[in-house]
C-alpha cells in the first residue's frame, strides 16, 4: 500500500516499482481510500505519508482525522501483527513520530521520502518474505 498526496511522489514510487514485476502496489492518496484499501486487502508492505492535505505542511503537529496517522491508528486497531513492514516516509518529524507510536507492536521504519528510502525498499522487497 503506497498512501501519499504528491504526484511526483506517486509518478517515482510507479517508475521504482516497475524493476519488481511481481509486486503489486495499491495506490491511495486520502485516508478513506487507504482504510477501504485496508480492509480488503492486506499488505505485506505499507508506505505511509503523514502529510496528507495542505494545513498539514502550515501546521506540524497538526493531527486531525485526515492525515497519515489517522491510517496508522486504523491499522493497530484493525489489523493484526505479522510479518508486515510499515514505513513512515513523512519528512514531517513531529507527525511520522506521532504515527510510528501509534504503531507500538509492528514493525515499523521511519525513512524520509528519497534514496535512502527507494534502497531500503528495494532490499524489503528482494528479500522472500517467511509465511
Amino acid at each position: 500500500l503506497f498512501l501519499d498526496d504528491d504526484t511526483v511522489r506517486h509518478e517515482l514510487f510507479t517508475n521504482f516499482i516497475k524493476d519488481f514485476p511481481k509486486v503489486e502496489v495499491t495506490y491511495v492518496w486520502k485516508v478513506d481510500e487507504a482504510k477501504r484499501a485496508i480492509n480488503n486487502t492486506r499488505f505485506n508492505i505499507y508506505c505511509l505519508d503523514h502529510d496528507l492535505e495542505y494545513d498539514h505542511y502550515c501546521h506540524p503537529a497538526y493531527e486531525g482525522d485526515q492525515n497519515g496517522n489517522a491510517v496508522a491508528k486504523f491499522i493497530a486497531e484493525n489489523i493484526p501483527v505479522s510479518n508486515q513492514t510499515i514505513i513512515i516516509h513523512s519528512w514531517n518529524t513531529v507527525g511520522a513520530e506521532n504515527m510510528v507510536n501509534s504503531l507500538k507492536g509492528f514493525k515499523t521504519v521511519r525513512i524520509t521520502f528519497g534514496t535512502h528510502f527507494f534502497s531500503f525498499l528495494r532490499g524489503l522487497i528482494s528479500t522472500p518474505t517467511p509465511l
